[in-house]
């Protein structure tokens, strides 16, 4: 399957490559949420043993959990949480899916276990309607569910969190990268005992909107991270993250300057150096792609 994407009528689209890998075939599209709200980020659950299912966040700030591999007679059965009182920009699974961290545009970070608050309401109640009443659904909704246990963060951040990207697992917990509107990257390490941990910080300029991970080395006590940033004004930079001897820091290593508009997305696939990546990056009103190599 490859990356879903949405637009802006709460529909979900699954696409597949054919079989000659040249082209995109559309498999499955799913009308899981009232046409007024905007699906704003997407992430497939990890785990090889779940069912096929994405995290959400809307533009309500809500946050979902949607079962693709539900027939699309019945729709999808997903579970509608309410997460921000402001927009939801952004959700990551934790590496071991046991949570899932969103951001919104209310300045906080949440860390929650969907498992168990799924649990805790039970199936009946989070399935959406059949066909015959999917007309009634999108005019009112499936019920909230309100979030147990939560963890939240909203001291570190100044402005709304656009990006959340778990980096490595620490004990039991996530150690996180976040992008926000505030012009940071910041490390972040959530604590038991429901405390988050700031740990490193760097500016970037433009609005951190979007996270992604190129590459990871660890040896003993030695983490490194190469972390591409989507920053809006300011365009696309790589940066590297790093842990050593127990101290976290943040290191710009690479920025495009050619992006005259907001840089909202950017991927990157390995280069025939291990240690070089080839960039696309793209920017909105400009309408310009970009294709450059890290050094």
């Amino acid at each position: 399957m490859t990356p879903p994407t949405a637009t802006s009528t709460g529909v979900i689209l699954l696409d597949r490559l054919n079989a000659s890998g040249e082209r995109l075939q559309r498999c499955k599209i799913i009308q899981a949420f009232d046409p007024s709200k905007l699906v704003l980020s997407l992430a497939w659950n990890p785990d090889s043993r779940a069912k096929e299912e994405l995290a959400v966040t809307l533009s309500s700030g809500k946050v979902a959990i949607v079962d693709t591999q539900a027939p699309c007679t019945n729709h999808q059965a997903s579970r509608l949480y309410e997460a921000h009182p402001l927009e939801a920009w952004t959700i990551a699974w934790s590496q071991g899916a046991q949570f899932v961290y969103s951001g919104g545009d209310d300045s906080v970070i949440r860390m929650w276990n969907p498992h168990t608050a799924a649990d805790d309401q039970g199936e009946e109640e989070t399935r959406l309607p059949a066909d015959d009443e999917f007309e009634k659904y999108l005019l009112k909704g499936p019920p909230v569910i309100s979030i147990p246990g939560t963890m939240t963060d909203a001291r570190s951040h100044t402005a709304g969190v656009t990006a959340v990207l778990p980096l490595l697992v620490d004990g039991d917990l996530d150690v996180l990268a976040t992008g926000s509107y505030d012009e940071m990257l910041r490390i972040m390490i959530p604590r038991q005992g429901r405390t988050w941990t700031l740990v490193a910080e760097l500016p970037l300029g433009g609005g951190v909107w979007r996270l992604k991970l190129l590459r990871t080395y660890t040896d003993g006590d030695i983490f490194k991270a190469t972390v591409l940033a989507s920053c809006m004004h300011a365009g696309p930079k790589v940066v590297e993250i790093k842990k050593i001897a127990g101290a976290w820091s943040v290191e710009l290593t690479t920025c495009l300057q050619e992006h005259e508009s907001m840089n909202y997305g950017s991927d990157a696939v390995p280069g025939p150096d291990q240690d070089q990546y080839t960039i696309v990056s793209t920017s909105f009103y400009d309408r310009l792609l970009c294709i450059w190599r890290s050094p």
